[in-house]
């Protein structure tokens, strides 16, 4: 029975666990072969799992207390260096990302060591427990860009210079679309078809596009009128100037007065998307997120639209998830403000916005609080 500190010394981490995982860790890169950032990723929570057991070895770890998403939601807390050298608390996806590598390993590991990794212990029913609880403590919302702050940071003067414009459709266009960064960044006219309703987007390597994973889809943008106008605006004063292959997120001059026409993105491509949101944040007065929160912030707008599993499937595949799992993991918390108006439709009714009274609001809050408090 035992948890590991963030800071247990390298001596006293099980040199078996390490082993395994480094041979691990060379299956995914030579037989597997995920890319340098999945690996690097995986690299990081399969710290957390070593640090987690400590000198215990891995066949131990259904006995070990904390459980492993306990460990998990506690670390960082209490402004101490992680394993994976970070402070403060993991996010709620990263939780779940370390869990889901945790289970490949393990499984991997069973088939690998079978006597030393056994069914009998780690059983199918526990390698399933290696989830996020859904606790009282995960309930408020992540922090994201809403509807009305994106509506906001969009349609803000555009200033006499194009990196305004740019900024501003760039806000737009990552809320309608849900785009990590590096693919949007990296994203060429002939990609973007606004033609089409819903808008689409081919998202494909092959052109260029730093996807996750390198995956390819074709994805596409909520249809929000007034963000969407902001992304008509500049797509076409882009195709007035440029060629189909060139940056739909184009590179400029260093004055922002002109179109360079550059079709490669360099590496530091993304940091320009991250300042130019500084800025809009600045001149709104509103505080600054990072641009992948404008991601977090479609999910959320989405899923408080959504009518049924169909919808949240059509998500799914929009976010480029591998599975609906994935994307409720991440996102699948409602606010108390939303169960309180969802659940009366289950039974065929729907309460107004007066009956949805203020007093029931802050009651359910207060009982999250006091639910906290019990953890």
């Amino acid at each position: 029975m035992v948890s590991a500190s963030p800071a247990t010394p390298p001596e006293l981490l099980n040199r078996a666990n390490y082993t395994d995982i480094q041979t691990f860790r060379a299956y995914e890169c030579e037989v597997l072969q995920l890319t340098l950032d999945t690996q690097k990723r995986h690299w990081n929570h399969l710290k957390h799992l070593l640090e987690w057991a400590g000198p215990q070895p891995f066949s131990q770890a259904p006995t070990l207390r904390p459980t492993f998403p306990q460990y998990l939601a506690q670390i960082g807390q209490d402004g101490q260096v992680r394993a994976d050298g970070k402070t403060g608390p993991l996010a709620v996806e990263t939780v779940s990302h370390a869990c889901q590598t945790a289970r490949t390993f393990l499984q991997w590991a069973q088939v690998e060591y079978p006597q030393r990794y056994e069914a009998r212990t780690l059983t199918a029913n526990w390698l399933a427990s290696l989830k996020p609880a859904r606790t009282a403590a995960a309930l408020p919302l992540r922090t994201v860009y809403t509807h009305t702050e994106v509506e906001q940071l969009s349609h803000l003067p555009a200033g006499d210079t194009l990196t305004t414009f740019r900024n501003r459709a760039a806000v737009a266009f990552l809320f309608l679309s849900a785009m990590r960064v590096d693919a949007f960044v990296t994203m060429p006219l002939r990609a973007l078809d606004l033609t089409v309703r819903p808008a689409a987007v081919i998202q494909d390597p092959a052109w260029g596009m730093r996807t996750k994973n390198r995956k390819a889809a074709i994805t596409y943008l909520l249809t929000i009128p007034t963000l969407l106008e902001v992304v008509r605006e500049w797509d076409a004063l882009v195709r007035a100037h440029l060629s189909p292959e060139a940056l739909w997120f184009a590179t400029l001059t260093t004055d922002g007065m002109a179109f360079t026409g550059r079709s490669e993105a360099g590496v530091t491509r993304g940091e320009l998307v991250a300042d130019g949101l500084k800025a809009l944040c600045q001149q709104a007065g509103l505080p600054y997120r990072s641009p992948h929160k404008l991601r977090h912030g479609h999910a959320m707008f989405a899923l408080t639209h959504a009518r049924d599993l169909g919808d949240l499937k059509a998500l799914s595949q929009n976010l480029m998830h591998a599975s609906v799992m994935t994307t409720d993991s991440i996102y699948g918390v409602l606010s108390a403000q939303e169960i309180a108006k969802r659940i009366p439709q289950l039974s065929g009714q729907q309460l107004s916005k007066e009956e949805l009274s203020a007093e029931a609001l802050a009651l359910a809050q207060f009982i999250i609080q006091e639910l906290r408090k019990e953890q």
